[in-house]
């Protein structure tokens, strides 16, 4: 899809949903094709960090509540590649009310490094959240 047709990234299904959102909410063990589809859309449609289901979350909001307890790795690119192309998110409460920074403290306990790089680039782009 990249090679043949790079802007199926930025097309959104009925329901709001890029193809970022669909690969963050599978619940599957295939953490090395979803973070291939995390890199692809970061490269051919770096505004869907930026973009909001219905529900009003964010792709930060899914990786880091989808993916409580697993791919610990995938969450932090994730959290990475959002500081890059849209550290507003940080400062953002999705539908339930709470930053980035609450459901990270709330849910990645089973990944140190997401939790405290979360912190950090709060601490950076919204220190009012403290």
């Amino acid at each position: 899809t990249a090679q043949h047709h790079p802007a199926a990234f930025a097309h959104a299904l009925l329901g709001g949903s890029l193809p970022l959102d669909l690969a963050l909410q599978l619940r599957t063990a295939h953490e090395a094709a979803v973070l291939r589809v995390v890199e692809l859309t970061a490269e051919h449609h770096p505004a869907a960090f930026a973009h909001a289901l219905p529900d009003g979350d964010l792709p930060l909001d899914q990786a880091l509540y989808q993916r409580r307890t697993q791919h610990g790795a995938l969450v932090l690119r994730v959290v990475e590649l959002t500081a890059e192309h849209h550290p507003a998110a940080f400062g953002r409460s999705p539908h339930n009310g709470w930053l980035p920074v609450h459901t990270a403290l709330r849910y990645q306990t089973a990944h140190p490094e997401v939790m405290s790089r979360v912190v950090e680039l709060t601490a950076e782009h919204h220190p009012a959240a403290f």
